[in-house]
């Protein structure tokens, strides 16, 4: 990681200011599943108990063990609670790299640009290769309040089998349930606009 992160201490003497973060990761390995789980075991901190005196005796691996969960194992209730974007961060991340894990993607070259400003995420550019084919995409992620968070994308999969695509994006199967029944590789673009509810579920009467 190198970047340069600005206005720290202001943010701790003012309630509105914001931090300014500027910041390139290059990653030859990038496990996501980990790092969603390691986030959700540290949101429910303040509920779980933990015996600190058995903690302290864990070695650093047992450690690890010990608070990540499988994903793909999870109820989906715990692989996706509301992601709130920080009002008070302004972010440009750069992201490359050339293993990256998430769900059941294996991809072994990932670049995509972030800029996160106002309750909002947008990504551009982003490109992978994976097991599953080629993938593009740009898109948007808005959560202005609890009742109103949007999302939209514009996806790209290149030389990919339908049934992953199903698996890639499940809510396909319900929105085209005709996709399942077709083989073969296929070159797809996908785009779409629509309003999410706090579990992350998307509200299909929005759906564009």
């Amino acid at each position: 990681l190198s970047g340069k992160l600005n206005n720290v201490f202001r943010l701790f003497s003012r309630s509105h200011s914001s931090v300014n973060l500027n910041l390139m990761m290059n990653a030859k390995r990038l496990n996501i599943n980990e790092i969603m789980a390691a986030l959700q075991v540290g949101e429910k901190k303040e509920t779980v108990p933990v015996d600190t005196v058995a903690m302290d005796s864990l070695s650093h691996q047992q450690y690890e063990e010990s608070i990540v969960v499988d994903l793909e194992d999870a109820e989906p209730e715990l692989r996706t609670p509301l992601i709130v974007v920080p009002a008070n961060v302004d972010a440009n991340l750069k992201l490359r790299g050339k293993g990256v894990n998430y769900a059941k993607l294996d991809m072994s070259r990932f670049d995509a640009d972030l800029a996160m400003k106002d309750r909002c995420l947008q990504i551009s550019g982003l490109s992978a290769e994976s097991q599953m084919g080629n993938v593009g995409m740009d898109a948007f992620y808005s959560t202005k309040s609890k009742r109103n968070v949007q999302a939209g994308f514009d996806l790209t999969l290149d030389k990919i089998r339908a049934a992953q695509v199903i698996e890639l994006i499940p809510q396909l199967d319900t929105l085209m349930p005709l996709l399942k029944s077709f083989d073969g590789l296929l070159d797809c673009n996908i785009a779409a606009t629509t309003k999410i509810d706090t579990n992350m579920n998307i509200l299909t009467n929005t759906l564009d």
